[in-house]
């Protein structure tokens, strides 16, 4: 079942990313859903290519199919709502702050050499690679590749591998 909604969700994707794309870049702090704080005036989009310079508070759930760059010194962090963020067929790179509730990773790649916390679970069916902190989790959840590089560190409850594991970092895992 889950395999099937992540499947409609890449072909979602695709049919997004066809759309036309624009960057769009953070040019201060604020609500994700504020167009004052984009170079645009706007609010970026599912097929966007989003960067973030700046603390931007999540305050939507999200879907990506364009890409997202959370440069040194940017972070996109939930609201006090517990927010949700899928992405499919995309790039992640994380060398600030990404905080959610739950992340899915459809058939995408995140590069994160910052601080990745998810407070529930974190669902990978693309390309992980990890360079830098992931903590917070109940439940991750791999389908595919996870590689955890020397100095990384994934902290979670709960784990479990159905592919591809390559650790040369440290895995905490409570239960």
């Amino acid at each position: 079942m889950k395999r099937t909604i992540y499947l409609l969700f890449a072909v979602m994707a695709i049919n997004a990313a066809s759309a036309q794309k624009q960057t769009v870049t953070s040019v201060s702090n604020g609500n994700f859903l504020m167009p004052a704080i984009w170079d645009c005036t706007c609010i970026p989009v599912a097929g966007d290519n989003i960067v973030i310079n700046h603390n931007v508070t999540l305050n939507t759930h999200f879907f990506l199919s364009g890409s997202m760059t959370i440069n040194a010194g940017g972070a996109l962090i939930q609201d006090v709502t517990p927010r949700d963020f899928l992405f499919a067929g995309t790039t992640i790179d994380i060398d600030g702050v990404l905080m959610v509730n739950r992340l899915y990773n459809a058939l995408g790649t995140i590069s994160n050499s910052g601080t990745l916390a998810v407070t529930q679970s974190f669902y990978n069916a693309g390309i992980f690679t990890n360079r830098g902190s992931v903590g917070m989790l109940d439940s991750l959840q791999n389908e595919y590749i996870l590689i955890n590089e020397t100095g990384a560190i994934i902290n979670s409850d709960n784990f479990t591998n159905n592919d591809s594991l390559v650790n040369n970092g440290r895995l905490i895992f409570v239960n």
